[in-house]
């Protein structure tokens, strides 16, 4: 499968539990991507895009720390995919982690997440269940 998590930042990204599943799906034989919150893109001739780097299966490092500097490293380049080409969108980004210049950013990937579901592309956590978790009356009344 092809499998894209969506972070914050990837320079910014610790070794928790989101680098545990993304090194956890490469050593399992998925084809693994992983993108940032600011790396969206929609265009009415195009759709849906996601500037992310695909992380060659032979990259794994002894350790998570290593295998993660490895995907951290400049010399592994971002590439425009279609969002349509992904089997499964996996977002882990946490809004709360947005410091008040990056404001855009906390609802930006569910709303991306939300357009890339509709679109039939399995997003987990559910991206309309998400949002719809902002507003918690709203939440729970569904």
């Amino acid at each position: 499968m092809k499998i894209c998590f969506v972070l914050n930042e990837i320079k910014t990204e610790y070794c928790g539990t989101s680098v545990i599943i993304i090194r956890k799906a490469l050593q399992r034989g998925h084809q693994v991507y992983v993108t940032e919150v600011g790396h969206f893109s929609f265009s009415n001739k195009d759709g849906l895009a996601l500037r992310c780097k695909k992380i060659p299966k032979n990259l794994n490092g002894k350790t998570v720390g290593e295998f993660w500097i490895q995907v951290q490293d400049n010399r592994l380049k971002p590439e425009v995919v279609s969002a349509k080409e992904m089997d499964i969108i996996f977002l882990r980004n946490n809004p709360t982690e947005e410091g008040s210049n990056r404001q855009w950013a906390r609802h930006s990937a569910l709303a991306f997440g939300r357009m890339i579901q509709k679109s039939g592309v399995l997003v987990l956590n559910d991206a309309i269940g998400m949002s719809q978790a902002f507003v918690d009356k709203l939440y729970f009344e569904e």
